[in-house]
């Protein structure tokens, strides 16, 4: 999905929780249920099936993922699965304590018409005529955009009227059009929620807390907002309004406190903010390389094909990223959170400036740098089998599918949550200290 890209980053911090760090076997798979779709129309006139993975918590506790019987989606938490099935559910969304987790579900009605809710541990939301991605808040309950009335053309598409922010058990104002394809963006002590909406024909960053502050003066788009811990500052992606929005040309650029970053590059975006809030790092494209720069330091020290968003230690002092080579993905897309989806082949590997690039891979995901920035972990897939692999080790261990590991605080040990076969395990490592 769409999202998973941005769920990766929002997953990948420090675990400074209390619970106990230990391996353990989660949950095992019923035989009734399967991982795998039935095969789905692509965009390019292919069918393939929909395979997904399992979600952990970041302390270790919970896992939860979709299953299917048949046509039906069926919400799996712990080792419960749910006695209602969908014709379609989104991958699970847990709180960033682990208490409380939730999937966007949805039925379609008619020909016209279907009918959407929040899938949780605490039972169904509200029912809706159509809702965006979801995000959870850290006080319980999620937020998400809605758009009551909804209806299906002809076409398959739905016809634009208005939407509303849900935040809790709280709906907004109305809007013209809003961004839905990713969550909305949500401070560490849930007092603000930022993302994207459309009024009087322009695209501004959403801005609420205490009442919903439309930023700036508005462009022609936005997208890939970004929030820091505080709440205080916003980032995003801006096409400037008379700029025309042909999907063939997009060159957004990173808005910073609705400051455009001008520093001649072709494109730029997925910001990310550092956990003290005073530096943005982003992507930016020259011809056909990409870089990550930051606010503090907007000179790329290396090009690559690709590269994903930044990544922060939890003190704010390193940063590394993902990047590859021989990767193909669409130039519109190289710098905006969708390419980070839909990037393809290549070899990927782990960039820390100022240090060698390590090891190269089929695919990396989940990068995560311990507080101090001192260890370096991802998740790494090769030969369709997965590892975790810290500081340049992957150990001898292989695995079906392997989530994004969290280092404790204290960077002794790294966790992970794992598949074998069926089996959910989460997993405990020992750090060598350096």
């Amino acid at each position: 999905m769409h999202a998973s890209s941005l769920l990766s980053v929002l997953l990948v911090v420090a675990f400074e929780g209390e619970a106990p760090l230990e391996s353990k076997l989660l949950a095992t798979i019923p035989d009734e249920i399967s991982l795998t779709s039935a095969p789905v129309p692509q965009p390019d006139g292919s069918s393939k099936p929909d395979v997904v993975h399992p979600v952990f918590s970041t302390d270790g506790a919970r896992v939860a993922y979709v299953a299917w019987k048949g046509a039906k989606s069926f919400p799996v938490i712990d080792s419960t699965v749910s006695s209602a099935g969908y014709d379609y559910a989104g991958a699970p969304v847990f709180s960033p304590n682990g208490t409380s987790v939730g999937f966007r579900v949805g039925n379609r009605l008619t020909k016209s018409t279907e009918r959407w809710w929040v899938h949780s541990d605490s039972g169904l939301s509200k029912p809706t005529d159509w809702m965006g991605e979801i995000a959870a808040l850290p006080q319980g309950g999620f937020t998400y955009w809605t758009q009551p009335g909804a209806k299906i053309g002809d076409d398959g598409a739905y016809r634009r009227s208005d939407m509303r922010l849900v935040i809790g058990s709280h709906t907004g104002g109305k809007f013209e059009d809003a961004e839905t394809a990713f969550p909305p963006r949500v401070s560490a002590d849930g007092s603000i929620v930022a993302t994207v909406a459309m009024k009087a024909g322009r695209w501004f960053p959403l801005k609420v807390g205490k009442k919903e502050q439309l930023l700036g003066k508005g462009v022609g788009l936005v997208q890939g907002v970004a929030i820091s811990r505080d709440g205080k500052r916003v980032a995003y992606e801006g096409l400037a309004a008379d700029e025309s929005p042909n999907p063939t040309e997009l060159t957004f650029t990173v808005y910073v406190d609705d400051a455009p970053i001008r520093s001649g590059f072709d494109a730029a975006g997925c910001a990310v903010f550092s956990p003290d809030g005073k530096t943005v790092g982003y992507k930016v494209r020259r011809g056909e390389k990409l870089g990550v720069a930051t606010t503090a330091d907007p000179q790329p020290k290396a090009w690559y094909e690709f590269v994903c968003s930044p990544v922060w230690s939890g003190d704010g002092r390193r940063m590394a990223y993902v990047a590859a080579e021989g990767s193909s993905v669409e130039r519109e897309l190289a710098t905006q959170w969708l390419g980070e989806d839909y990037a393809r082949g290549g070899s990927w590997f782990v960039v820390v400036p100022g240090v060698e690039p390590g090891s190269k891979h089929q695919h990396v995901r989940g990068l995560c740098l311990s507080h101090d920035g001192a260890h370096v972990a991802y998740a790494a897939r090769n030969d369709d089998r997965w590892s975790i692999v810290v500081d340049g080790d992957a150990g001898d261990e292989t695995y079906d599918f392997a989530g994004p590991p969290v280092f404790s605080r204290d960077g002794s040990t790294v966790a992970f949550g794992v598949r074998k076969e069926r089996e959910l395990c989460w997993i405990v490592r020992d750090v060598p200290s350096r």
